[in-house]
């Protein structure tokens, strides 16, 4: 398993230098990974939960990369969607859950906040 893991890490390694390149071919990369993620873990044995994480590692790095493309090129403004308002009182009811005493464990609160808060900026990559 441990080949496979290093397999998946230099993968994201070669791919993350096309991707800090060019922003908008990784959003492709990113949709088509979380659609086929859950087939390749099962592919593997044992189904290792961290193949989840190399979705994440991808993310991050198209979100960095998108990023660093606007501040760089700032050609056009940044998409400010109608329902900003609603987005924002969503973030602050979930960044405020982090701090529920009645959590089973500190764990939960992290995964928590990563399951609601992570993919809301692909909205604006995917605008």
């Amino acid at each position: 398993m441990a080949y496979i893991l290093g397999f998946l890490a230099s993968l994201i390694l070669v791919s993350a230098s096309a991707i800090l390149l060019r922003w908008r071919v990784p959003v492709i990369f990113v949709f088509l990974w979380f659609f086929l993620s859950d087939s390749v873990r099962k592919l593997i044995p044992g189904q290792p939960p961290e193949i989840l994480l190399v979705g994440d590692a991808l993310l991050l790095i198209t979100y960095l990369s998108f990023f660093a493309y606007y501040l760089i090129e700032k050609k056009e403004r940044l998409w400010i969607p109608p329902f900003l308002g609603s987005l924002l009182a969503f973030a602050t009811v979930a960044i405020i859950q982090i701090f529920n005493p009645s959590l089973p464990s500190f764990q939960t609160a992290p995964i928590g906040l990563r399951s609601y808060l992570w993919f809301v900026p692909l909205v604006f990559l995917g605008y």
